[in-house]
């Protein structure tokens, strides 16, 4: 399923942050399309998830598949010494600025229960041939933790009115630094592109166009996203 002869590139960050950027990473992505299409009356918003669109979760066969691809580089850059499991949706964005919640205008952490020593990888490949309809940001924070965590406690329960109320800002997708987030990187969306990060990073999907969002998983923005959880430490 996965390509042994994708292209790695590492890009980093910040000083202490990585993505890594897998090119040609499945050996029959068009496969995956038209999955996504037979499959079009199945993608629902989970419940579990903040995705601002729609989902379908993929099978463990196929988690699986992706953690034994990304084992061998995420050890290499990303301080994991274990891969310990995980699990992955395809998705597609598509939700209008007003139609966002207050948490979708922000970036965000993909936080998962996890113990102490062990870390979150977060994985998205792009299944979508228009870079137009974006890629993925990673910000950090501006402000103190305390002031960064209760803004994004508000974020996640106030009202849209009553958050562009209190903090000024509009119901969009954040695509460039602001009071709050510093934008440190943008990986361009490319057709068949893998990238792997630390899902503690703050980041977001760019989403600059976003009148071109659509449920049509032939013409969105049409990922496959993993969420993976390993055990800290190089060896």
């Amino acid at each position: 399923m996965f390509n042994p002869h994708a292209v790695l590139q590492v890009i980093d960050i910040d000083s202490q942050h990585k993505c890594l950027v897998l090119d040609d990473a499945l050996i029959d992505p068009e496969r995956w399309v038209q999955q996504a299409i037979l499959q079009q009356e199945n993608f629902s918003s989970l419940s579990d998830s903040n995705f601002p669109g729609i989902e379908l979760k993929i099978s463990n066969e196929v988690c699986t598949a992706l953690m034994n691809f990304i084992r061998i580089p995420v050890k290499q850059y990303l301080n994991t010494r274990r891969i310990l499991g995980g699990k992955g949706t395809l998705s597609i964005v598509t939700k209008r600025a007003d139609q966002l919640k207050p948490y979708q205008w922000i970036c965000h952490s993909d936080s998962v229960n996890i113990a102490t020593g062990q870390n979150v990888i977060s994985t998205a490949l792009y299944l979508f041939k228009n870079p137009d309809l974006g890629g993925t940001n990673f910000f950090k924070p501006r402000k103190s933790k305390f002031a960064t965590d209760l803004f994004l406690q508000a974020a996640n329960m106030m009202s849209a009115e009553d958050f562009e109320r209190k903090y000024a800002i509009k119901p969009a997708y954040l695509t460039e630094s602001n009071d709050l987030f510093e934008l440190l990187a943008t990986v361009p969306a490319k057709w068949n592109r893998l990238i792997v990060y630390d899902g503690m990073q703050l980041h977001n999907e760019n989403i600059q166009h976003p009148e071109l969002m659509t449920d049509d998983p032939e013409n969105g923005r049409l990922c496959m996203n993993g969420l993976i959880t390993g055990r800290l430490g190089i060896c």
